[in-house]
């Protein structure tokens, strides 16, 4: 059976410098959940504190209905996978593997049997005899893995496990960990500040700043409707418009007045998956927000759509063509308003200084509350 971890009110300083603050998140069994976030916000904290490496000082750390906040790390049953691979270097693969059973006083006969499972699981069958120095990043990395998976923990802790990889070893081993993970079933804990590991990999994120919980739900739910700007910084690229609530229509849309013009903004409500939709609203006229959306929900359009709403008017300062599409930074409104844009890169690329009309579409704007007010 797979194990919910809980943890509640978890808060750790080091010093004067807080690393966690009042954290409270649930990981549902059998889940791959992400802990994400920039250098320094805590995920790493966290993750050794559910590990039993950091003792918090305050709150509580379950799993399922057993607090294990005081439990010793050897005791918990849980599987750190590191951001270094740290084999033996003088043990072959299966030896490798084959550690923790050893330690654990395993029969010999019951070792062989759950290292062939695990490396067959991880698609090493074949490299059992060799040793860490004779294998690839990836292939070392799915060695530490197996070694993590073969003690059949009840929770699987992963540090940034692929960090040290090449851009095309990174890919493959993200669909390598979400095979294993489906085959095994195991509740995993995964930190990264990796957005893309992150987008298509996980079941659910926690986006974490300076030690707090700014944003939990699905991954495409937090990217399309993020809650807060550093939420949607942090998960790629998005445009911020300042404007006021100008009013607030029947329908549930609003009109924000702003240096664009007017944008018409769809209600709130239409945002799935949010952490707590009765947080999403609460708007009132001449209040001041903050108008967020994504480079790729703006389009360019031509006088053949006079249908388009929400246009207005930008000049293309410089493009990059990156394969798949192709990103321009622009400004709108004499300047004042710095914007980014993604096109499909099959396209003719839009030559610098040329102006443009751009539309986004109510429902890919989201209201935001200004920082720091």
């Amino acid at each position: 059976m797979a194990v919910r971890v809980r943890i509640e009110h978890l808060s750790k300083r080091y010093g004067s410098t807080v690393a966690l603050d009042d954290v409270s998140i649930e990981v549902a069994p059998g889940e791959l959940f992400f802990l994400i976030g920039p250098s320094g916000c805590g995920k790493t904290t966290l993750l050794r504190a559910i590990a039993g490496l950091v003792e918090p000082d305050s709150g509580t750390v379950f799993f399922d209905d057993r607090n294990i906040t005081s439990v010793p790390a050897h005791r918990r049953n849980a599987a750190l996978v590191f951001q270094g691979y740290a084999l033996w270097p003088h043990m072959t693969v299966a030896q490798n593997v084959e550690y923790g059973l050893r330690v654990r006083r395993w029969s010999a006969a019951e070792r062989r049997r759950r290292v062939a499972e695990m490396l067959e699981i991880v698609h090493l069958a074949d490299l059992a005899g060799r040793y860490p120095g004779e294998l690839s990043g990836g292939q070392q990395q799915r060695v530490a893995l197996a070694r993590a998976l073969v003690v059949r923990p009840d929770v699987l802790l992963m540090d940034e496990p692929l960090s040290n990889l090449d851009a095309l070893l990174r890919l493959e081993m993200r669909r390598e960990i979400v095979r294993i993970h489906r085959q095994t079933g195991i509740t995993t804990l995964y930190v990264t500040h990796d957005q893309k590991e992150a987008l298509s990999m996980a079941q659910r994120i926690a986006i974490l700043n300076a030690g707090r919980i700014e944003q939990t739900g699905r991954p495409d739910a937090c990217y399309r409707r993020p809650r807060t700007q550093f939420a949607a910084r942090f998960l790629g690229d998005a445009n911020f418009v300042d404007g006021t609530i100008a009013v607030l229509r029947t329908d549930g849309r609003c009109e924000v007045a702003g240096p664009l013009g007017r944008l018409l903004v769809a209600a709130e409500a239409e945002s799935p998956g949010t952490a707590d939709p009765s947080d999403s609203g609460g708007f009132s006229p001449g209040q001041s927000v903050v108008c967020c959306f994504r480079p790729e929900s703006a389009r360019v359009v031509g006088a053949a759509e006079p249908e388009a709403v929400n246009c207005f008017r930008a000049r293309v300062l410089g493009g990059n063509y990156l394969g798949d599409t192709i990103e321009y930074d622009l400004s709108a409104a004499d300047g004042a308003v710095p914007l980014r844009i993604r096109t499909v890169g099959s396209g003719l690329p839009i030559p610098d200084g040329s102006e443009v009309t751009l539309s986004v579409a109510p429902e890919d704007i989201v209201l935001l509350k200004p920082e720091n007010k």
